[in-house]
């Protein structure tokens, strides 16, 4: 836990101690991070440490007469906080949604979302992107989304890391089903950019998806190779299904380096075999000379 002041920063990484922090300023002397608020200069500091919610036990919470006084001072701080994401408006709005109800700051999100800037999204944009849109989708607000959707998702596509590729895409799109099958229909110069960008996406990710795993340096046999090889391009088809552009990602044409990665693996093998076997020669040397201690000391 890091507590942040106006002139110093104290981290704590006692679990015990922790929790006996958050139940101080939580039971006992909540005024005191109030202050710690006050001084804030970073979004994070309110979006990482509190709660609104008492499901919630690992934060500090702000409930009954604390939420209004919480939501005064964000609101109050929002325009000199600054943010370690690209576009800060997605930290205000993940914020807001996090720790008010949605009659409290509907407007102030609308307002916020429709000021973003989206020429350029890091994967911590995309991040705050796909948790906001999920609010949405969740909550039925999806019209009240003051952008246009499909250029939100063709943005999200765009340059995509593995994580988000992989992980993130799938079921944010399934929440967004109608509107991709929309595109397709109605939109097609937007599906076409967002199908390009999966498909660029995937190009620079395949070779990622099927190495990532450790169990592939395990494997010494061509044929084994293979069909582990063949079940990790299965997974990415199956995981662009949801995605209506399967059959433009060409799997068919990739070629894995099977030569290459059986040599490293090969190679790997014989290296973990000399490194056993200079262990089990130590330790037979170990108790080759416990054994002749042990004749030695029981002599009479």
């Amino acid at each position: 836990m890091t507590i942040i002041t106006k002139h110093q920063s104290f981290s704590f990484f006692n679990p015990s101690l922790e929790d006996f922090l958050i139940y101080y300023f939580s039971e006992i002397n909540l005024d005191a991070y109030f202050e710690v608020l006050k001084s804030s200069t970073y979004i994070e500091q309110f979006r990482n440490r509190i709660s609104t919610k008492k499901s919630d036990p690992k934060k500090v919470l702000f409930i009954d007469n604390n939420y209004k006084k919480l939501f005064d001072l964000f609101i109050d701080k929002i325009p000199e906080l600054e943010s370690y994401s690209n576009v800060k408006e997605f930290d205000i709005i993940v914020c807001l949604l996090r720790l008010f109800s949605w009659n409290d700051v509907k407007d102030v999100v609308i307002k916020t979302f429709s000021e973003c800037d989206f020429k350029h999204l890091e994967y911590s944009d995309k991040d705050n992107l796909i948790e906001i849109l999920e609010y949405f989708a969740n909550n039925k607000l999806i019209e009240l989304i003051p952008i246009e959707i499909e250029y939100l998702i063709v943005k999200l596509t765009e340059n995509s890391s593995y994580y988000i590729l992989y992980y993130k895409l799938p079921e944010i799109l399934k929440l967004y089903q109608d509107i991709i099958d929309n595109m397709q229909k109605n939109k097609l110069h937007l599906f076409r950019e967002y199908r390009n960008n999966l498909i660029k996406s995937w190009e620079q990710n395949i070779e990622k998806h099927i190495s990532i795993s450790s169990d592939i340096t395990e494997i010494v046999d061509e044929t084994e190779l293979k069909v582990y090889v063949k079940s990790k391009l299965k997974e990415i088809e199956l995981n662009t299904k949801i995605f209506k552009v399967r059959n433009f990602i060409t799997l068919k044409k990739y070629q894995f380096d099977f030569e290459s990665q059986l040599q490293e693996n090969q190679e790997f093998a014989k290296q973990k075999n000399i490194e056993l076997e200079n262990v089990l020669t130590n330790n037979s040397d170990i108790d080759e000379i416990m054994e002749v201690n042990r004749l030695f000391n029981n002599e009479k």
